[in-house]
């Protein structure tokens, strides 16, 4: 008996061992002409109804339990490839090598020994004019949108430090939700919202209406802005366009019209999507540094059409961008009865990488679909006046709207994405980080109603001042929506004087966006540097430290009125008095050209044009966020007009001052940015209150000076001044396989000015011993020129500047280096 039992024992054992004996294949499939990886190929063993694919890097693994002895690989475009394996063993790092063979599609002429995707693509660029939605005369839809902010990989040391320790802990507390891709994701943000869209070309113009959302997110306190954020098209991918901008890059689109630069391609399938028969190809960047998408995209032929009908593409963060794991692109399409193709989704993935080991990584989601497409039925001008409005009682959190007004069902992960945020919400660390991120974002320590800072600015050191000592603060829309006061007090402990500024912003209008401004201002300001140098920028913190060169005392009260008065155009006006008091060695002659004078009182009516074509605003609680103009350039033109003997002014003059500035996409071979500015003053004045250029004699660089030129070196009382940046993101790099590997990026640089002073201006100087002249250019322009290197660690940018004219005069650098930081993508 016991024989029997042992029998069928061992029986039962080799039983099961039998049925786990297991094969396992994994490897990488090369197209063995080009030495690149093949992605989405068909992957099977010999006699096993059992299929698998290889990813998009070309990656595969594959598992059976079944008796086999060989795989078979197969994709359209090569010949099918049998090879050999061991039953029962463990195979890895397998190399599949693929031979591509001619093919022929129903309806598409491919030239032997040629790749035959390439003719489907040569007849999607043929007709892109023809399916392009931005060739119609106007559209518009109503789009229901998603968007959701999750946190992902919580790293070990963002755990155990002392300022997150609580905050992790407690967030790890929670169920995480499993994501699409397995990741374990905790949301700090979901919204949903109901958006009337309306385009129109000739001009272009755009407009959303938001008509509903509900905002749910960790630390929002303004559904306003949410609103404006989540129910407005903030990104946008054109495929049809050779490139398209994502966040100030260039990506390049796989049907641009230089497509065989960029990419190869692959027929995988044909398949058949909302009736329309379809060809699958797969795409992939023939440098993986390169700004270019890999992925699949599904071209309708049947309808002899040539459009995109769907696509699935992603950049990885093999390419040369910052802060990114991945992006995806996710879009599908439906014919119009004009012709052009119309969204009908669009999904946006944004997976940012970890900062560092100290930051959890997040992952941003925008989907949107799209209905009631209506084509060729433009509104009148005036009603794409205002780009953002928000309908009446926007915020709506009643499930049985949502319920009855969404375009899709909300699935499970989202019902719980919604409950997470309530659930973090309420826990007690949360808020105590938020307020840690504010103050370290914002500068400003909150307080409600008021926040103190900015902290950058809290101490100086200067040749005037000696230790500079300054206390600010400014109100929030706790205080008030309408109204802004700002103010601080500054003290030096050298010259033992006092400085403040005080100023209130009324704002009685959000639409149109209305503003009137009174400041009052003493403090001490370097001539050709405060007044053109914006307030947060690095060289205005810098220009309070050191030797104060130019340095004079400035009383000034200002009063203003500006208007936005529609989508382009803005205006202002207003009214400033000012005493200027040089603190060096200056005087100038009055009237009769004998008495010398050493202080100066304008009294001067200001006017500002602006012109900035289709730029999008968003307006948060008390103040206003512009998001640019795209590649359409900025005109902005100012004019002022001194009153001789009104408050005391010294002066009669008139100046116009006109700057034109905007950037150009160049596809893979980045960016450009320029400025270009002119001005002219009439009547005779005293240096001080003429054109001092901007020079700049800190470390850091400045795009609006000149970095080789000194402080108050050249002045002018008419000028033209150009500025150009061109940044080669990877172009030049990604070439290289150390800077390429670092993702490095090349930016030069040239910085010219030329004016002249009349001999009025020139004259009105005393030639007195010790009296600080001033000097203008001679013949020749002043000229610089940079090149240098972007990206280090992500973040700086370093560039030499050559100097090239002027090289004769005393105390100046020929060649310099300059740095900045910076976060780009």
């Amino acid at each position: 008996m016991r024989i029997l039992l042992y029998i069928l024992v061992s029986t039962f054992i080799s039983l099961i061992g039998a049925t786990q004996t297991i094969t396992e294949v994994s490897g990488t499939v090369i197209d063995k002409e080009f030495d690149e990886t093949v992605p989405f190929v068909s992957i099977k063993f010999v006699g096993v109804d059992q299929n698998f694919k290889s990813d998009i890097d070309g990656n595969f693994y594959a598992i059976t339990d079944k008796k086999v002895d060989s795989m078979e690989f197969s994709f359209m475009g090569y010949k099918p490839t049998r090879i050999a394996i061991p039953y029962g063993k463990k195979t890895k790092n397998l190399k599949v090598e693929l031979l591509t063979e001619a093919t022929q599609l129903e309806e598409v002429l491919i030239v032997k020994q040629e790749n035959p995707a390439y003719q489907v693509i040569r007849n999607v660029v043929a007709n892109k004019d023809k399916n392009d939605m931005s060739q119609l005369d106007a559209y518009q839809y109503e789009v229901y949108s998603k968007v959701q902010f999750d946190i992902d990989n919580i790293s070990q040391s963002f755990k155990e430090r002392k300022v997150t320790k609580n905050l992790s802990e407690d967030i790890e507390g929670l169920k995480p939700i499993i994501d699409e891709d397995g990741k374990e994701v905790y949301t700090m943000f979901i919204s949903e919202s109901l958006t009337d869209t309306y385009f129109k070309n000739n001009p272009q113009s755009k407009k959303d209406i938001v008509k509903a959302s509900r905002v749910k997110g960790v630390g929002i306190t303004d559904g306003s802005l949410s609103s404006q954020l989540v129910g407005s098209s903030m990104i946008l991918v054109n495929l049809y366009d050779n490139s398209m901008t994502i966040m100030d890059k260039e990506f390049i689109s796989p049907i641009t019209n230089n497509w065989k630069s960029y990419y190869h391609y692959g027929i995988m399938d044909t398949v058949s999507l909302d009736g329309f028969e379809c060809i699958e190809i797969n795409v992939t960047p023939k440098r993986p540094q390169d700004l270019a998408f890999k992925g699949t995209i599904w071209i309708a032929y049947s309808d002899s059409s040539w459009a995109l009908k769907k696509v699935d593409l992603a950049i990885t963060g093999e390419a040369n961008i910052n802060f990114i794991e991945k992006i995806k692109v996710q879009m599908e399409w439906t014919p119009t009865s004009a012709g052009p193709w119309m969204f009908k989704k669009t999904r946006y993935v944004f997976d940012v990488d970890e900062l560092s080991k100290h930051v959890a990584g997040m992952i941003v989601r925008s989907t949107s679909h799209y209905k009631d497409i209506i084509v060729n039925q433009p509104k009148e001008r005036e009603f794409y006046e205002h780009q953002i409005e928000l309908g009446d009682n926007i915020q709506m959190e009643d499930e049985a709207f949502w319920v009855e007004r969404r375009h899709v069902e909300m699935d499970s992960l989202e019902t719980q994405s919604f409950q997470m945020v309530d659930s973090i919400q309420e826990l007690p660390s949360v808020k105590s980080y938020l307020d840690f991120l504010d103050i370290f974002i914002n500068g400003h320590y909150d307080l409600g109603p008021i926040e103190l800072g900015p902290y950058i600015k809290t101490y100086a050191f200067n040749s005037i001042e000696g230790h500079r000592l300054r206390l600010g603060f400014r109100t929030t829309a706790d205080f008030s929506k309408k109204v802004v006061f700002k103010a601080y007090l500054a003290y030096g402990t050298l010259d033992e004087r006092f400085k403040h500024k005080v100023s209130l912003k009324l704002i009685p209008s959000k639409s149109p966006w209305t503003e009137i401004n009174i400041r009052s201002y003493k403090d001490i300001d370097l001539l050709g540097v405060t007044d053109q140098v914006p307030e947060g920028s690095l060289l205005n913190i810098a220009s309070k430290w050191g030797n104060q060169i130019g340095a004079y005392w400035n009383q000034e009260n200002k009063i203003s009125f500006s208007r936005q008065v529609n989508n382009s155009f803005s205006h202002e006006i207003g009214f400033r008095h000012r005493y200027i008091n040089p603190l060096f060695n200056f005087s100038y002659y009055e009237n009769d050209n004998s008495t010398t004078h050493s202080t100066l009182t304008t009294s001067e009516i200001l006017f500002q044009a602006r012109y900035a074509r289709n730029e999008k605003f968003l307006i948060n609680d008390n103040s206003r966020l512009s998001l640019g103009t795209g590649t359409f350039p900025v005109f902005t033109l100012n004019y002022t007009a001194g009153l001789s003997d009104f408050l005391a002014s010294d002066f009669a003059y008139h100046k116009l001052d006109l700057t034109v500035n905007g950037k150009i996409g160049m596809g893979a071979w980045g960016r450009t940015k320029y400025w270009l500015r002119s001005g002219k003053i009439f009547g005779t004045l005293p240096y001080p209150i003429l054109t001092p250029h901007l020079g700049n004699q800190t470390p850091f660089y400045t795009v609006m000076g000149f970095n080789m030129m000194n402080y108050f070196e050249f002045v002018s009382d008419q000028y033209v001044s150009f500025i150009f940046n061109h940044h080669f993101d990877g172009f030049i790099m990604n070439k290289i396989p150390l800077a390429r590997k670092a993702k490095l990026r090349t930016v030069i640089s040239a910085h010219a000015v030329y004016g002249s002073v009349s001999k009025e201006n020139y004259n009105i100087i005393p030639d007195h011993v010790g009296i600080q002249k001033f000097s203008s250019f001679d013949k020749l322009p002043y000229v610089e020129v940079g090149y240098g290197i972007e990206n280090i660690l992500r973040v700086i940018s370093v560039q030499f500047f050559h100097r090239l004219t002027y090289l004769d005069r005393p105390n100046i650098q020929k060649i310099g280096l300059k740095a900045s930081v910076q976060f780009s993508l």
